[in-house]
């Protein structure tokens, strides 16, 4: 196995790191490799606030509910969907900005800050630190976005935390059957509620080894967040339209 395909299919979320600092250069790398990720249109409508004082990490930490202990991490990086810059870019040709103001827009630039965030992951893996993708930044987005002073038209979207890992990592939780993944050709529905209770019970079993049986499995988790609304919805959206989004 080439030592690219090891480091995807070994990557895990690291939650707990020690004091060891995150070296300039190093870092510096990080985010070289992370702007050369894949975006449309080469647009480049991400920015990344990267924050490392220790009491914002622990005003961040609180944002996101102290489940994802950002205060012990050696570096935070804000994600954030950013037509500011493009609109910049228009005005200067005697134009007005459009995107923002459509769906297609708010999906340009999600998926841009997803591409990012595994990049920054990746990236960082191969220096031996460790991360974890948050979305819970977007529990208080107004918050974020007066902590990070963010103009007009930009959103923060995802949070990086980053780390040396403290103690050996466990192996990655286990996933989904592929065949809940992987469709040839055309999407299989069929067999899909079966290969989610098996997951359910493997899910189960790994959480009891590992003393975490208190945890939801995967059914549970996707129950409890995505069954009904939830007031990261409504402030999400609240707080999109004072950005200067829409929904057309």
């Amino acid at each position: 196995m080439n030592e690219t395909i090891q480091l995807l299919q070994n990557r895990r979320s690291t939650r707990v790191f020690n004091e060891q600092p995150i070296e300039k250069e190093v870092l510096d790398e990080i985010l070289k490799a992370a702007q050369q990720a894949p975006n449309s249109i080469n647009a480049q409508q991400t920015s990344l606030i990267v924050i490392q004082d220790k009491e914002t990490l622990q005003k961040i930490e609180e944002v996101c509910g102290g489940f994802a202990k950002v205060a012990h991490a050696q570096a935070f990086i804000v994600i954030a969907m950013d037509f500011h810059k493009t609109e910049v870019a228009i005005q200067a040709q005697g134009e007005e900005q459009e995107i923002h103001n459509h769906l297609e827009g708010l999906l340009v630039g999600a998926v841009d800050a997803g591409i990012m965030s595994e990049a920054i992951s990746v990236a960082a893996e191969s220096f031996g630190i460790g991360s974890t993708i948050i979305g819970a930044i977007r529990n208080q987005p107004q918050f974020m976005i007066d902590l990070c002073q963010l103009p007009m038209h930009t959103y923060p979207l995802i949070g990086v935390m980053l780390g040396y890992p403290e103690g050996e990592l466990g192996n990655p939780k286990i996933r989904l059957p592929k065949e809940t993944f992987i469709h040839q050709e055309t999407y299989q529905s069929e067999g899909m509620l079966e290969a989610i209770q098996t997951y359910d019970a493997q899910l189960d079993e790994y959480n009891e080894a590992r003393n975490l049986s208190h945890l939801p499995n995967y059914s549970q988790q996707v129950t409890a967040l995505y069954s009904q609304k939830n007031k990261r919805q409504n402030a999400v959206r609240s707080t999109l339209e004072g950005q200067g989004f829409s929904f057309h």
